[in-house]
């Protein structure tokens, strides 16, 4: 590896920005055996509706980009300090989306008060600055893995544009890959370095593997043959069914999705987890939310119930903090991007404004 001024690092961006994209989980996670919150509100502290996004500015974004900010920000939110929050979002949002000095202002517009909720028009300025890609990866202190592997397990390939929600889910598959060999107190710190005249980022990843544990017993998973797949018929899956194989249903999708040039989308839950039927009611009551699902992907259900758990199916990818929990793959399997549906969440369930949003951006 080569020796470089940490003083240049950008440390803080990157605490501020995994910290606000990856793992504030923990307050917000919907555990399968949840039910949806109800929302409680008073008479001091009117419900906040962002009825619009109107957005000045970021030049440098595209008109999709934008779009995608605008949506993920509206709908409703608490009251006391939900103008700062919006306006972290959506710079956490310029961040996470490679543009690392990106910023946001926002003040609102207009607003009328309607039915005891305060309505309000935002408006957004944005600042987007260049666009970062990964010039250069450097792995260091694995001795169970080659750097050849390690470059193949995350979403951090040289030339993409530098995500830190990539990084994240990165993260998470180095530690379920190490977790698999036996190694399970692995601790991997990310840093990294930006060029801004070249729009460029080096990462250094530093491995530290600990001991193997001595009575780690591997998951032993089927392999199915070309032949077994091919012959498997493709049923979508509308439901969560514990009888069905999640390894043989998604290696069936890829080959529908390789057919219908569509991408996967992997539902991960059951039938027991409250938050997993409204998911599935807000489809069934918005068709044109499901005609738009069902145009871009292959939709499979994975059931990870006690009766099952899937953890052959799910194994490469990133564990799930909480249930409903979405995979996007590509039509050969790999892993794309991921989303904690509590972001889809309003006072009414699911946002499927929200979820069209998601959908459109692969």
């Amino acid at each position: 590896m080569p020796t470089r001024n940490r003083s240049t690092l950008a440390f803080l961006a990157l605490s501020y920005s995994l910290g606000l994209f990856l793992w504030v989980n923990s307050a917000f996670a919907q555990n399968k055996s949840e039910t949806p919150p109800q929302k409680v509100t008073t008479a001091e502290q009117p419900t906040v509706v962002v009825d619009a996004i109107n957005i000045e500015g970021g030049i440098e974004l595209s008109t999709d980009d934008k779009a995608s900010i605008a949506n993920n920000l509206q709908g409703e939110t608490a009251h006391s300090d939900w103008l700062d929050r919006l306006k972290a979002n959506a710079t956490g949002q310029l961040q996470n989306d490679g543009f690392l000095d990106g910023t946001a202002e926002a003040k609102v517009q207009s607003t009328r008060l309607l039915d005891g909720k305060e309505h309000v028009v935002v408006l957004l300025t944005l600042t987007g600055g260049k666009r970062y890609s990964i010039q250069k990866v450097w792995w260091a202190g694995s001795s169970v893995f080659s750097l050849a592997q390690l470059n193949s397990l995350g979403l951090l390939q040289v030339g993409d544009v530098f995500r830190l929600s990539a990084l994240g889910e990165s993260l998470s598959l180095l530690r379920q890959a190490y977790a698999d060999r036996g190694y399970s107190q692995i601790v991997a710190v990310p840093q990294f370095e930006k060029f801004p005249e070249s729009g460029k980022v080096t990462l250094y990843l530093d491995i530290t593997e600990g001991q193997k544990s001595a009575n780690s017993n591997p998951l032993q998973c089927k392999q199915y043959s070309a032949e077994d797949i091919q012959k498997t018929p493709y049923v979508p899956s509308a439901s969560y069914e514990p009888k069905l194989d999640g390894q043989l249903q998604i290696a069936r999708g890829q080959l529908e999705a390789q057919r219908t040039n569509k991408k996967l989308l992997l539902i991960a839950g059951d039938k027991s987890c409250g938050w997993c039927h409204l998911l599935d009611q807000t489809f069934q009551r918005n068709p044109a939310t499901t005609e738009l699902r069902d145009k871009l992907f292959v939709v499979l259900h994975i059931d990870v119930s006690e009766n099952n758990g899937n953890e052959c199916a799910l194994k490469v990818y990133p564990k799930a903090p909480g249930f409903p929990f979405i995979y996007v793959l590509d039509a050969t399997g790999k892993l794309l991007g991921t989303e904690d549906t509590k972001d889809w969440a309003s006072s009414d369930g699911y946002d499927p404004h929200r979820i069209e949003a998601f959908l459109t951006k692969w």
